[in-house]
């Protein structure tokens, strides 16, 4: 019976303090907002919209000049109508591939490419 009646009180005790809880968390917030901010981010998406440039490619490898023109050869041969060149960015070469708008774009491309070319990342420009 005591065991019932400790059940009960404990019981009693955590419904206040819940429903105190609830009461507790009520309020209203207010976001100030600056007008002009709608104007920028318009303004954003339109220049978006009309720069058409690829934002990512997919690096194949880096290295020497013998192996990324060894790199290149393999990958023309197996996608000669994917666009790939060689970039020199000190102190070595580098392969990159593909001209995509979209890093979804870029990842779905990559699927592909990464059976033949492991190690191949995306990067953007």
């Amino acid at each position: 019976m005591k065991k019932v009646s400790l059940i009960l009180k404990t019981g009693f005790f955590l419904l206040i303090l819940n429903t105190s809880a609830i009461y507790a968390q009520q309020g209203t917030v207010t976001i100030n907002q600056n007008p002009q901010l709608k104007t920028v981010l318009t303004v954003k998406n339109q220049l978006d919209k009309a720069n058409k440039t690829s934002k990512y490619k997919i690096q194949l490898t880096n290295g020497s000049k013998s192996h990324v023109n060894a790199v290149l050869g393999r990958f023309y041969a197996k996608h000669p109508n994917v666009s790939a060149q060689k970039v020199y960015e000190s102190p070595e070469y580098k392969v990159r591939v593909g001209s995509y708008h979209t890093k979804l774009q870029a990842e779905r491309a990559l699927i592909g490419i990464r059976k033949e070319f492991p190690n191949a990342i995306i990067i953007k420009l």
